[in-house]
């Protein structure tokens, strides 16, 4: 399964969509460790989709739909673009989701957006990783009935 993310890793060509984007290192040797230990395979997609940074928000969706940056404001709050960043870590709509799932883990990091979202995306705590994903799959099943499926996910990178 780790093969996706470093394939699609390899083949893009738009450097926002890497993890490198969030300064994240990916291993190609053993894979990512949430592909072992997230079992929800939604949850798992979930995760996966933010450290690609094509979760689909107004940001990544706007990419493909040609809408300026500034008009991909969030649906939910409607106060700035949306995007993997802005859903993690300043979307007010998701308050109490947020404070549930990610509070105790922010609150140990500098307040800096980009800082906290590489941070939560890093993979490198696994009760981290599996909170970040279940926020990340209850946002996506507010904003949209779908579930996350390989056809959502690949549509995303076409």
């Amino acid at each position: 399964i780790w093969d996706i993310e470093r394939q699609t890793i390899i083949e893009g060509t738009n450097p926002t969509y890497f993890p490198f984007y969030y300064g994240l290192s990916p291993n190609f040797e053993h894979g990512s460790n949430y592909f072992r230990k997230l079992l929800n395979l939604q949850e798992r997609r979930a995760f996966m989709v933010a450290r690609l940074n094509i979760f689909p928000s107004a940001v990544t969706l706007g990419r493909y739909s040609k809408t300026t940056y500034k008009n991909r404001l969030c649906k939910f709050c409607q106060l700035e673009p949306d995007s993997a960043s802005h859903i993690l870590t300043r979307c007010p709509s998701h308050h109490t989701i947020h404070q549930q799932l990610l509070d105790p883990y922010i609150s140990k990091l500098p307040p800096i957006p980009d800082i906290i979202t590489s941070r939560l995306l890093a993979d490198k705590n696994p009760s981290l990783t599996e909170s970040i994903a279940k926020y990340l799959l209850l946002i996506h099943q507010k904003d949209s009935p779908v579930p996350f499926t390989s056809q959502i996910f690949t549509s995303t990178l076409d």
